[in-house]
């Protein structure tokens, strides 16, 4: 994952998904053109954090 420097964190995980990512992008256009990236390797799911509680 060192090709993406949007990527802050990644994590091997439990259930459906096999790796959980902290990414960091401008906006949605860098969202979006990261997302079409890692598409190459399986689908993706994608959760925006809203807020810290």
């Amino acid at each position: 994952m060192n090709n993406f420097q949007e990527i802050q964190e990644a994590h091997r995980i439990t259930g459906s998904q096999n790796i959980h990512l902290k990414v960091v992008v401008k906006n949605q256009l860098n969202l979006q053109k990261l997302l079409d990236e890692l598409m190459i390797f399986s689908d993706t799911n994608t959760f925006l954090i809203l807020s810290k509680v």
